[in-house]
């Protein structure tokens, strides 16, 4: 709450684990020649910071115990980088995705197929598609599908069109070439 918040900030919360920390790195650091690269005190009693600091504070119990409202559970799954763990009313799109990857897979002439998903931005397509992969990949760790390599493209951070050979190859291979290059291995590589 922000009476808690408010009082950790007035008063001086420091352990006597920390305090005896930071007394110990001022006489390290006080009793060592002068270098030219000094550590900068802060003016608040002299405490030094940076690198030395990082991990000495422990997080209050109030904070790690905190639990989300609702509120704040909803926010956080709206965010862009949150999987669901389901995705409601796509099932039939869903049984085809799988439907025409698996089929992918399992045609040994690797002709190249193509799956045209379409839809206003937010509605699911690209979890979707990942959704299946996830599961897809779950059925060759089980040894039920042959393996396969899945290369996940974002034609947005493209350059140039032409550059989907060079990320494809690259992808596949380990091997940066320019797109020409890519795309003459990849016919080759059929």
């Amino acid at each position: 709450s922000d009476e808690d918040w408010n009082a950790d900030k007035e008063s001086d919360s420091d352990t006597d684990e920390d305090v005896e920390y930071e007394e110990e790195n001022i006489k390290i650091a006080q009793s060592q020649p002068p270098t030219s690269h000094q550590l900068a005190a802060n003016l608040h009693k002299g405490r030094f910071f940076g690198l030395q600091k990082i991990g000495t504070k422990r997080i209050p119990e109030h904070i790690r115990s905190h639990k989300q409202t609702n509120l704040e559970r909803a926010k956080a799954s709206l965010l862009l980088a949150s999987l669901p763990k389901s995705l409601p009313c796509r099932n039939k799109e869903m049984d085809e995705i799988t439907t025409f990857i698996k089929g992918a897979i399992s045609d040994n002439q690797c002709l190249g197929r193509c799956l045209y998903i379409h839809g206003v931005p937010g509605t699911g397509k690209t979890m979707s598609v990942l959704s299946v992969m996830r599961s897809l990949r779950s059925e060759v760790d089980a040894g039920n599908i042959k393996p396969y390599c899945f290369v996940e493209i974002n034609g947005l951070k493209l350059a140039s069109p032409e550059n989907i050979y060079k990320v494809i190859y690259e992808a596949l291979n380990g091997h940066r070439v320019g797109w020409k290059e890519a795309l003459r291995l990849l016919n080759e590589s059929r």
